[in-house]
């Protein structure tokens, strides 16, 4: 899920977490852990099967938009052709028309880019609510005074990297449930549906 690394680090810029304050003020030794978001959002059971679904998601998203590409290009190829025998006001409206798919194309495609980025969204939401846990769970378990994003450091003295630990107890957890996401369309109730017809023009003879 590295392609898009703006949404992996929703809260999780700085983790803390305190454990005991009377504890930790006796301590002579702040004790500070680092971990990798990025390998554990792509190394956990989780991570993994997120980053398969979004795959899926993304192709046939991409499938649809290749279909009507080359759509688009076989069209213009054949007004190419036809182009010498055809008037210059007919050739002009083909083009207008092809210029419209494109427009349409266009937007499809920004469309699109918009669903795939709310389906990652959807899919990583529920990934780092779970790890905000873990790490939580750690942090208490090991007396971390604070549990810091690595990417997010230069460095720090005496810092220890809890990834591999963390992917570890991620693991160990129940596996996230990931809701289908489906595109919502607006139902026409039976009882108002109407089925509308072109009634046929007819010339009434007036009265005289």
């Amino acid at each position: 899920m590295r392609q898009k690394t703006k949404l992996l680090t929703i809260a999780l810029l700085v983790t803390m977490f305190i454990a005991g304050a009377g504890k930790a003020g006796a301590q002579t030794t702040v004790k500070i852990a680092v971990v990798d978001l990025y390998r554990v959002i792509d190394e956990t059971n989780d991570g993994k099967k997120a980053k398969t679904m979004l795959e899926s998601y993304f192709e046939k998203k991409q499938g649809s938009l290749d279909k009507k590409s080359e759509s688009l290009k076989v069209k213009m190829d054949d007004l190419k052709k036809k182009q010498k025998i055809m008037t210059e006001e007919d050739y002009q409206d083909e083009v207008d028309e092809l210029q419209a798919e494109i427009v349409e194309l266009q937007n499809t495609y920004m469309k699109y880019q918009k669903l795939v980025a709310k389906k990652e969204m959807t899919l990583t939401e529920p990934i780092l609510e779970k790890l905000e846990k873990v790490l939580e769970k750690v942090g208490k378990a090991k007396g971390y005074l604070m549990i810091v994003r690595k990417e997010a450091v230069a460095w720090i003295p005496d810092s220890k990297d809890i990834t591999d630990e963390v992917i570890k107890e991620y693991n160990a957890e129940p596996a996230v449930e990931f809701k289908e996401t489906t595109t919502t369309t607006t139902k026409k109730s039976p009882g108002t549906t109407k089925k509308t017809t072109t009634p046929k023009k007819t010339e009434k003879k007036g009265t005289e």
